[in-house]
């Protein structure tokens, strides 16, 4: 008997199961659609969707909608959180954003301080 090659099987019958394609269906995009009317950011709608946040930012663009973005209250949170020692992460996670999102933040929040103390000398 030959063994199973692929690593998408666990069987060792010489076929290869492959992951069927995982389409959304119409009710999962009403859901995403009804969450991000209602607010939500893409990382949010992932979580709750079980769905990458790339694939909801997906479906937000064909359905015509706006991106939910972080106000200016996050980016005050996520200062607030950043300085009292928490990671990007720990952040990323309480606030249901990406670590990509609040990593730009910090990284703005670092260079305007940077510019303050060269302004003061």
């Amino acid at each position: 008997m030959r063994k199973n090659r692929g690593k998408r099987s666990g069987h060792q019958t010489g076929i290869i199961l492959k992951t069927p394609i995982k389409k959304t269906s119409e009710n999962t995009k009403r859901y995403i659609r009804q969450l991000l009317e209602l607010g939500l950011n893409n990382c949010q709608v992932a979580k709750l969707t079980d769905l990458h946040p790339s694939t909801v930012g997906d479906w937000r663009d064909k359905m015509g909608l706006n991106c939910n973005r972080y106000d200016a209250h996050s980016k005050a949170q996520i200062k607030e959180l950043y300085e009292s020692g928490q990671t990007q992460s720990e952040i990323a996670k309480y606030m249901g954003l990406s670590r990509q999102r609040v990593n730009q933040v910090v990284r703005d929040l670092l260079e305007v301080q940077v510019a303050e103390k060269s302004t003061v000398l």
